[in-house]
């Protein structure tokens, strides 16, 4: 079983993970109210993490916008084979140290749907610099993951994991989404 996987950080550099968005403390709904938790995005201490998948090959270019504009990605459940989805994380509001530097790592896990570890990444650094803006502001991590199954891979729901640690803060924002292979 061959899985095809591309780590896509060599085109996002520190200056990529520029801010795109506002958001005021913690995730909002529609109506600048609170947001609640789900699996793909929740807050702990104020850190707040979210992932998305997405089959938009584009979504550097979706991302790097002119401040203001928020980007719009098609969300993902279903991925068939020879077609790349990527997996991309998001943070708010980071601690940062005197010299206003934040420090931001993650597990990644793809779980196969019989259970066995398809990779697993741990401490990967996610996010390390100062912030191109309020550290309210939404900013994208360097961990962009590119997934495309091949027809040996076996078919059923996959799961994705990341843990993003926010390394000022003793509590990691647990995120997981899912998507099923045909």
């Amino acid at each position: 079983m061959k899985l095809r996987m591309a780590f896509l950080v060599s085109t996002l550099l520190l200056g990529f993970s520029s801010a795109s968005f506002s958001q005021s403390y913690g995730w909002k709904d529609g109506n600048n109210g609170p947001a609640a938790d789900t699996a793909s995005r929740r807050s702990v201490d104020g850190f707040g993490g979210m992932m998305i998948i997405t089959p938009d090959a584009d979504w550097e270019e979706k991302w790097n916008t002119p401040s203001g504009t928020s980007p719009f990605y098609k969300k993902v459940n279903e991925a068939k084979v020879g077609e790349t989805i990527y997996i991309l994380s998001f943070f708010s509001n980071p601690k940062s140290n005197p010299l206003h530097v934040v420090n931001i790592s993650c597990d990644i896990q793809i779980i196969q749907p019989d259970g066995t570890v398809a990779m697993t990444e741990k401490n990967r650094p996610c996010f390390h610099g100062v912030l191109g803006g309020a550290p309210e502001m939404i900013y994208m991590t360097n961990a962009a993951v590119g997934f495309m199954g091949e027809e040996k891979d076996p078919k059923g729901v996959w799961t994705v994991k990341i843990a993003m640690k926010d390394q000022l803060r003793t509590e990691p924002v647990m995120l997981t989404q899912s998507f099923t292979l045909k």
